[in-house]
């Protein structure tokens, strides 16, 4: 490269040569990194990829190149000079101090921590102010051994993160993070990107390299073999060249045997891939199968010489007609979403599945397919638009309840006259029969008030144990014609949740109610209350509520669907049908929590609800 060719700003090229006990660890990387791009650096194992890292934050020093940052060239960094220049580094392994608060290890290194302690309140203010400002939640209190090896990492990107870094390197860090950690930290890089910020990011996942990554840098031997654009680039393209021996010999000479060849190397990658991966001929015969694929097909993946037929079997017929017919298909690419799959204990799956040719030349020889397991994002996608179409539904009711009760009021007073003035028998009893309806019109009128969710709620700490229990003893005294028992068992320590208490009692009552209609004469209708433990820390926590009784289920095809408006299983009239459970579904995600209906495997239906487990605490 020549020298007129160097960019006068941004991190600027990198040409490099490192020696290590006379071994050529990097012999020719030259790439650039520009202000605002993810750049994603790829390859085997042991091909000089932390070895660059370290480079570049001065703790290795190269024989020979150069390093250009904000337009001056450098022979050599040192840690210091590296941090100087903006140069910040995360790896797989946190650095952190775990007897120090989770506040300071924000600061430390940054020379703010001990200014912005003054005093040591304002210090824990001014962390809480910026954790707020990016919606992270973390007990910034607390010392950091007291939360997850995941949150120290974490909290180590955090204060990376804070310096507002020229250059942010991260060796294999956001595989180590929680979904959620992950989701925030991206969502504060992002924001770096904005300011300018450069990252390289050291990663194995080429899934998410593809879809994060503006740029992808392939390191094979010590040599950056091609830096591209991701859109100009293929995930095929780039598994041969990270992990096969076929990317340095050119596309045009893969054979038929190389191409079993290629699938031993990449065999190692797609191992622990958390989606499903089952590699054929063009015979159809199932050839790989990666991990995932053995647990979502226990039965078939360990079969010798299966077809994909056989492979995914009758129970599965559907995904295996669309594998086969891929083989076929004009597309070398296709995808079907929100599959059906049946798994190997009876249990139904929504699966997305794709497919891929491999081609020899223009000759089709194999083809690769890719299940993910899709059934927990429909679900959310489903309680969603349930939760939106209760939303506009609700602000319907709360405008037509207002809309009513004026001219219902008027109606009321008129029949209320017409009672005490009437001299004639028939017309009094025409005015009460009509007075009757007009209460049973006000009935709708509130549980669309209460649909609406426009009372505004006085949140207290509730025993949710203790509010059912208190409930299933007022209503033994409405079963005397028939025997129904109550039971409730839940934790000692209550069941603590911060809610509106006449709320949560309408939320039992609709579903007691419901139970007690189900049952056809004698049953029971059982409370059982838990708390489930997620981590060590009191916010993880989660009080679980079962409602179950002895009747006759839920009599829909999606017992789901229950808790739409106007969707009921009753027979009859009456005033509270059809919304009751609209109100429950309402109220419990009005407070964080969710609830799931299901009929039970020996008769009966069964309510889960879970809420967020809030420590007791007197009310002032």
């Amino acid at each position: 490269m020549a020298s007129s060719d160097l960019p006068e700003a941004g991190f600027g090229g990198i040409q490099i040569c490192v020696d290590i006990a006379a071994q050529p660890v990097l012999r020719e990387v030259d790439f650039h990194l520009a202000p605002g791009e993810i750049q994603a650096l790829v390859g085997k194992q042991n091909e000089g990829k932390s070895t660059l890292c370290r480079v570049l934050t001065g703790h290795v020093a190269p024989k020979s190149g150069w390093i250009l940052v904000a337009g001056k060239p450098y022979r050599a960094l040192t840690p210091i000079l590296a941090r100087d220049l903006g140069i910040e580094m995360v790896g797989a392994e946190a650095q952190v101090f775990p007897a120090l608060s989770v506040a300071e290890n924000l600061y430390t290194g940054s020379g703010k921590w001990w200014r912005t302690l003054l005093p040591w309140t304002d210090g824990f203010g001014d962390v809480r102010r910026w954790l707020q400002s990016n919606d992270i939640t973390l007990p910034y209190r607390r010392p950091l051994s007291s939360l997850r090896r995941e949150d120290w990492l974490f909290v180590e990107l955090l204060n990376r993160l804070h310096r507002r870094p020229r250059l942010l390197i991260m060796d294999q860090t956001l595989e180590q993070l929680s979904p959620r950690r992950s989701r925030e930290a991206l969502a504060l890089i992002r924001a770096g990107l904005a300011d300018g910020m450069s990252v390289l990011w050291v990663t194995h996942n080429l899934e998410e390299a593809m879809e994060l990554a503006d740029r992808v840098t392939v390191l094979r031997q010590g040599r950056s073999l091609v830096s591209d654009h991701t859109r100009d680039l293929d995930r095929v393209t780039l598994l041969r060249l990270c992990y096969s021996e076929l990317g340095a010999q050119g596309e045009e000479d893969i054979t038929r045997e190389q191409f079993y060849e290629f699938m031993s190397f990449i065999e190692a990658m797609l191992r622990d891939l958390p989606a499903a991966v089952i590699i054929s001929d063009n015979r159809q015969i199932v050839r790989f199968v990666n991990q995932s694929g053995r647990e979502l097909f226990p039965d078939r993946a360990l079969a010798k010489a299966t077809t994909l037929a056989e492979f995914f079997g009758d129970r599965n017929r559907l995904l295996g007609g669309h594998a086969v017919d891929s083989l076929e298909a004009a597309s070398p690419d296709m995808i079907w979403h929100s599959l059906p799959v049946e798994t190997a204990d009876g249990k139904k799956r929504l699966v997305d599945m794709r497919t891929r040719i491999i081609q020899d030349r223009h000759v089709r020889i194999g083809c690769m397919i890719l299940i993910e397991d899709v059934t927990s994002r429909e679900e959310m996608r489903q309680s969603l638009a349930l939760s939106e179409n209760l939303a506009s539904i609700g602000l319907l009711a709360a405008g037509v309840a207002h809309e009513v009760n004026d001219p219902l009021a008027i109606i009321s007073n008129y029949l209320g006259f017409i009672r005490h003035e009437a001299s004639e028998e028939s017309v009094v009893t025409s005015a009460n029969l009509a007075h009757e309806e007009t209460v049973r019109i006000q009935q709708i009128i509130d549980n669309l008030v209460a649909f609406s969710g426009n009372r505004a709620p006085r949140t207290r700490s509730v025993d949710l144990m203790a509010l059912a229990a208190e409930l299933c003893r007022l209503l033994r005294f409405h079963t005397s014609d028939r025997t129904i028992r109550f039971t409730c068992f839940g934790p000692e320590e209550g069941a603590w949740v911060r809610a509106d208490p006449n709320e949560m009692r309408q939320v039992f009552l609709n579903l007691f109610r419901n139970s007690l209609d189900a049952i056809e004469g004698d049953g029971e209708i059982r409370v059982d209350g838990t708390l489930e433990m997620d981590g060590d820390d009191d916010g993880d926590r989660m009080v679980r509520i079962a409602v179950s009784d002895t009747g006759h289920g839920i009599r829909l095809d999606n017992p789901k669907d229950i808790f739409k408006p106007f969707v009921t299983t009753k027979r009859g009239g009456g005033a509270h049908q059809g919304l009751g459970l609209s109100i429950v579904f309402g109220i419990v995600e009005k407070y964080g929590g969710t609830i799931q209906a299901g009929n039970k495997a020996d008769g009966g239906s069964e309510f889960v609800l879970r809420f967020p487990y809030e420590r007791y605490t007197p009310e002032e």
